[in-house]
């Protein structure tokens, strides 16, 4: 019932957020568009369903990103992070392409950098563990560590995903140090728990390290 219930309400908000979307598209609207879409993938109970919902949630971010002149990390790492949970659930699905991690990431991250530099606050820092938070969800798909093949390499994909893992619970450490709220502490480790949902059944290892970054925050 209580399922019935949730699946309900997202279903009330999609209706009312898709046509406003269609006919007056905003950077906000679009990004409560691809949040909705992914509690719609918390609740969905079909692994077909759960696939949709992480699609549309990603292209609902994505126009997000373009919306605001792709300037904008917080849409550009759920966009990614949708595209990366549908790829480690679903090897047939696509991943990201090229460019996002090998252009726009590095060119966000010089821009918070900058910006940190400037005017130091908790956004700006949560937001480069968010950009490296992608990148492990990158790194540790199946493809990915197929790709380091030899023991050798293997083994130092493993190193680079463990101090990759390591540097996402420091600069979240940071953030918080910079006197955050209880909320914005909550929306860190609810991030952290829907990405947990989202991989259920997904790479134990994975799992491990965002578990390890969630209990550590």
């Amino acid at each position: 019932a209580q399922a019935k219930a949730r699946e309900a309400l997202v279903q009330a908000a999609l209706a009312e957020l898709e046509p406003l979307c269609r006919r007056a598209p905003t950077v906000e609207r679009l990004s409560l568009l691809g949040s909705t879409h992914k509690r719609h993938a918390l609740v969905a109970a079909a692994p077909a369903a759960r696939l949709e919902a992480l699609d549309a949630c990603a292209e609902a971010y994505r126009e997000a990103f373009e919306a605001g002149g792709s300037q904008d990390a917080y849409p550009f790492t759920n966009w990614a992070s949708a595209v990366l949970l549908a790829a480690h659930l679903d090897a047939a699905h696509p991943g990201l392409p090229p460019s996002a991690l090998e252009e726009e990431l590095p060119r966000l991250r010089t821009g918070l950098q900058e910006r940190g530099g400037r005017n130091p606050d908790f956004w700006t820092a949560a937001s480069l563990a968010d950009l490296d938070l992608v990148m492990l969800l990158a790194r540790s798909l199946p493809a990915a560590e197929t790709a380091a093949r030899g023991r050798k390499r293997a083994a130092g994909a493993t190193e680079a995903c463990a101090a990759l893992t390591e540097r996402i619970l420091a600069t979240y450490r940071d953030a918080l140090a910079r006197g955050a709220s209880p909320r914005e502490r909550a929306s860190l480790v609810e991030n952290l728990d829907a990405l947990l949902a989202l991989l259920e059944g997904g790479p134990p290892v994975l799992g491990d390290r965002l578990r390890r970054i969630r209990d550590a925050i």
